[in-house]
């Protein structure tokens, strides 16, 4: 049985988004920019490999579904704090 992210435990689920922010940030950090569409897959990946560290079964598939989902809470947060600009580089 493949498991959807709406399977996982709420603690799994909160370390996978914090994990995405953190990672996204950390990003921006050391390139000064936001990723751009083909650029993306790096925090993904980054992210995946942390999910698997920690014995969290699911699909990269659903991972990636759950970060585009997510995308727009991420970036309104990083405006927020300051590391982003208005601009709307994808």
């Amino acid at each position: 049985m493949n498991k959807t992210f709406s399977h996982l435990k709420n603690s799994q689920k909160e370390f996978i988004s914090n994990e995405f922010y953190n990672e996204l940030k950390k990003y921006i950090v050391e390139t000064g920019k936001y990723p751009e569409k083909s650029e993306k897959h790096i925090v993904i990946d980054r992210v995946y490999k942390k999910i698997k560290e920690r014995e969290i079964w699911i699909p990269y598939y659903e991972v990636e579904k759950y970060f585009y989902k997510k995308l727009n809470k991420y970036r309104k947060r990083l405006k927020n704090e300051g590391l982003l600009e208005d601009d709307k580089s994808e």
